[in-house]
């Protein structure tokens, strides 16, 4: 083995301008599947858009992965429902003011993988992919050094 240091807070830099770029790819990428699948929301605290925040999740030197937040409704949409809804009492304000209850009933609400979509074909798994490859394997050559003979 090298006795040649390694640079834990170079790695730890790098891996995170590689997780930096690859979450960017991705929010882009859900942003436009969003605005393009989902109708807009009038109230922005229940905007899927205003919501969602893409960024890196990083160990102690390693990448670990992308983490993808969001409302809460972004995810049943992503995996679906196929359940009952309980009753409940809705208002109406609008002419007057009303008081409906609506039964117990089935609720089939079909998965759309738009997640998985942008992921896939925002190019962010080939970039992750590739660049950690080089970068883990520059890794190596700098601990085994000479020693090691790749064929």
């Amino acid at each position: 083995m090298s006795n040649k240091p390694i640079d834990k807070v170079a790695i730890k830099r790098a891996e995170g301008k590689i997780g930096n770029k690859a979450s960017s790819l991705i929010q882009n990428k859900l942003e436009s599947e969003i605005a393009s699948t989902f109708r807009k929301s009038k109230n922005p605290d229940e905007s899927l858009l205003e919501s969602l925040k893409v960024s890196k999740k990083m160990g102690n030197v390693r990448l670990f992965g992308i983490r993808v937040n969001m409302a809460k409704h972004g995810f049943v949409h992503q995996h679906g429902v196929n359940g009952d809804r309980i009753g409940h009492v809705k208002e109406r304000n609008i002419p007057r003011k009303t008081f409906y209850t609506v039964k117990e009933h089935g609720m089939i609400l079909r998965k759309q993988p738009f997640i998985e979509m942008a992921v896939e074909s925002s190019g962010a798994f080939e970039y992750v992919f590739n660049e950690l490859g080089k970068l883990r394997m520059k890794e190596v050559e700098l601990m085994f050094g000479n020693q090691l003979k790749v064929k």
